[in-house]
């Protein structure tokens, strides 16, 4: 896997998650985007998800990873149900990064459509 797609990966869901949370007002007690402890959790959590999406994309269709620019659009577009799943409790973001450990050790993908 190319580590600069990656990265951009990265950058561009953590950026869309610190907007997520803005918009639905998952924290109201900090500005999430400021506190660099609370971006971490954003991370972490988007990361989390990503990596889902990756291991249903690989059951799917065997590939793990989207290489044109309207199929990471659309990536992100499909990762939008899921964020959705995850919204209101800011403990589901342990719970999603613990379970994403987990699943990282076995072939079992969660499934979370909405």
């Amino acid at each position: 896997v190319d580590k600069r797609a990656k990265s951009q990966y990265r950058e561009s869901i953590s950026e869309y998650m610190c907007e997520f949370i803005r918009e639905t007002r998952v924290y109201t007690e900090y500005n999430i985007c400021v506190t660099r402890i609370i971006k971490i959790k954003i991370l972490k959590y988007s990361l989390c998800i990503y990596t889902r999406r990756i291991k249903e994309n690989k059951r799917k269709r065997g590939q793990t990873q989207e290489k044109t620019r309207r199929s990471r659009n659309a990536y992100i577009k499909r990762t939008r149900a899921v964020y959705k799943v995850y919204q209101g409790k800011s403990s589901d973001i342990y719970k999603c990064a613990q379970s994403n450990k987990r699943m990282n050790k076995t072939t079992k993908v969660t499934d979370r459509r909405v």
